[in-house]
């Protein structure tokens, strides 16, 4: 799994929209191998996870990364929502895979997010996390939910591939233009389970708090 890593590091500057950023490798490392750990079978890592890899689009403000400590990298990309957009997905994160991936993977995204500033009168907002197309017209084909609050926490998304996707053709989204927030986005793992069912019930999932 480092090799992988250490490898999307060496490519990194050709493939970053952010800022230059000196993530903690190792702990990008552990992290990755912890969400292996919570898998029913072996899984291939198939994107760099550090936050400085994360692509955005429909944001008044250009995001940033931040120093965040004890969060596995040490490192979010802070996204400032300033208004309210016609639809959820108007502003958001974005990151695809940088492996092949077939029909009939099963994939799951794990994805660390917290709210820097909430809408008014709110403890948590609304961010849809979506496995879908990374082209027109980005079909969907999982989405989960995520009710993110203050504190920093894990939040899941699993689905079956529904056909193959080159590198670069499959992405996680995250949908954030649902309100006015500030959300911080760190690490995120797209992890390959291979062709075959998965029982739902073994995977991790979002607990509505």
């Amino acid at each position: 799994m480092k090799a992988i890593i250490v490898t999307f590091l060496l490519l990194l500057s050709s493939i970053s929209v952010t800022a230059i950023a000196q993530p903690d490798v190792n702990a990008l490392e552990l992290e990755g191998a912890r969400i292996w750990q919570m898998l029913p079978r072996p899984s291939e890592m198939i994107r760099y996870p550090g936050a400085d890899g994360l692509s955005y689009y429909g944001l008044n403000k250009e995001p940033e990364i931040t120093t965040v400590e004890r969060l596995p990298g040490g490192e979010a990309l802070e996204v400032v929502v300033s208004k309210k957009g016609s639809n959820i997905y108007s502003a958001g994160v974005q990151a695809t895979n940088q492996i092949k991936v077939s029909t009939g993977d099963v994939i799951l995204a794990a994805v660390w997010m917290r709210a820097t500033q909430l809408p008014e009168g709110l403890s948590q907002t609304a961010v849809p996390i979506a496995l879908q197309e990374a082209k027109d017209p980005y079909d969907t084909w999982a989405i989960e939910q995520a009710n993110v609050g203050a504190e920093w926490r894990l939040y899941f998304v699993h689905g079956t591939a529904p056909e193959k996707y080159k590198k670069g053709r499959m992405m996680l989204s995250l949908q954030m233009g649902g309100a006015k927030h500030t959300i911080e986005v760190g690490p995120v793992y797209l992890m390959n389970m291979g062709e075959g069912d998965v029982d739902s019930s073994s995977l991790p999932g979002n607990v509505n708090r």
